[in-house]
């Protein structure tokens, strides 16, 4: 059985499935529930996954471009080395979670709620982190060129080892963010501050 077959667009019930080099592009699918699955090398481009709660999910090597889970729930989920290039965790809760290695330019995590999650070694350019609840989020050596992180409390954050080049933030994002002196520098100029 594929996982394609298992996408029947409505109420997916998928447990202890392990997929490898597998496609199910540009599905559509309404509830349900995924968990304990590893999919490695898959292929879940253009999909959109509503209201979908994933459970202990490992994707591995996954393309999720242009992947969209509007009002969906991540507990205890990787992702490793995974292309999200354009995909759209809007309005999700990403739980005990963590992104390594993936490249996601234009991503978006905008109106999410995040808890427990790391995200490390990944380049995440012109992400869009606006009006996120952050809740003991680790950012490490991440890529965040012209991320958008307006109205999004980023709290404790360490930002030190991290790309923060042309990013956007308002004033109540910086509070407690630990930054380095250059990245200090050019947050001052940011926020309209000259400095000689």
């Amino acid at each position: 059985m594929t996982i394609a077959s298992l996408m029947d667009n409505e109420d997916i019930r998928i447990e202890n499935l392990n997929a490898e080099n597998e496609s199910a592009e540009n599905c559509k699918v309404f509830g349900g529930d995924v968990s304990e699955c590893v999919f490695t090398g898959c292929s879940f481009s253009g999909s959109t996954f509503e209201n979908v709660y994933f459970r202990k999910v490992r994707f591995i090597s996954c393309d999720l471009s242009n992947t969209s889970f509007p009002e969906s729930t991540f507990r205890e989920c990787c992702f490793e080395k995974c292309r999200l290039t354009g995909a759209s965790f809007s309005e999700t809760l990403i739980d005990k979670c963590s992104f390594s290695g993936c490249s996601g330019k234009y991503t978006s995590f905008g109106g999410s709620e995040l808890k427990s999650t790391e995200l490390s070694s990944s380049r995440l350019e012109a992400c869009c982190f606006a009006d996120a609840k952050f809740r003991s989020v680790r950012l490490s050596s991440c890529d965040l060129t012209g991320g958008d992180f307006g109205g999004t409390a980023l709290g404790c954050c360490d930002l030190s080892d991290s790309i923060i080049a042309g990013a956007r933030f308002s004033l109540n994002s910086l509070k407690g963010v630990t930054v380095s002196y250059e990245q200090a520098a050019e947050l001052a100029l940011l926020l309209g501050v000259k400095i000689k």
